[in-house]
């Protein structure tokens, strides 16, 4: 009898020694998306205009790699498996210069002129960026704002706040970095094509 409780005793620390060690893989989260040119655009003229994009600023509480989730009014946690492959305020700069590009409408948009002053400069603020995550209602939270610079006068032209809670139907965190993507890329859509009417009236 002794003998089989040592021989059960030796099989659970085994077993539980093997669990102990097994190690959670992190997992890196991306966002992206592939921006459309609307149907009134594909024939439009180029604007004259050089655009520069610098590197979003962002609230202290979302500057991580780790993927925040939101229990409550007050309560964040860093999810420390579910990682963003690129810093947030990398990649909305990176996705505002791809749109922005993809639309073939302005002379030339990057993150940095070496040899020349761009025309504007496009700068922004991350405030939110975060799954909200409670036992009555899973979202994906985003708030940002976004400013054109006009280098000539020196002043802020345009400037505009987007907030945008929508609901996950699964907790999976791929669905949630794919919402947080179509949401920056509506507001994205949105500002440019505000930029463009800016810049038409300013021709006229």
């Amino acid at each position: 009898m002794k003998k089989n409780i040592k021989i059960f005793t030796l099989i659970t620390l085994i077993f539980l020694v093997f669990a102990c060690s097994k190690v959670k893989e992190s997992n890196f989260y991306v966002l992206e998306y592939r921006p459309t040119v609307p149907e009134k655009l594909k024939d439009h003229k180029k604007l004259p205009y050089t655009i520069q994009v610098n590197e979003f600023s962002i609230n202290r509480a979302y500057d991580n790699s780790r993927i925040v989730i939101r229990e409550s009014a007050h309560k964040i946690m860093y999810d420390r498996y579910s990682l963003w492959a690129l810093r947030p305020q990398q990649s909305f700069a990176d996705m505002l210069v791809q749109h922005i590009n993809k639309l073939q409408i302005f002379t030339s948009c990057q993150k940095r002129f070496l040899h020349k002053q761009p025309d504007y400069l496009i700068q922004g603020e991350i405030r939110k960026i975060e799954k909200y995550h409670n036992p009555e209602i899973s979202r994906a939270d985003l708030q940002f704002k976004i400013e054109m610079y006009d280098m000539d006068i020196d002043r802020i032209v345009l400037c505009k706040e987007f907030t945008s809670y929508e609901k996950l139907y699964t907790d999976n965190m791929s669905y949630f970095a794919k919402s947080i993507s179509t949401q920056i890329n509506n507001s994205f859509e949105e500002f440019i094509m505000d930029i463009i009417d800016y810049l038409e009236q300013k021709n006229k």
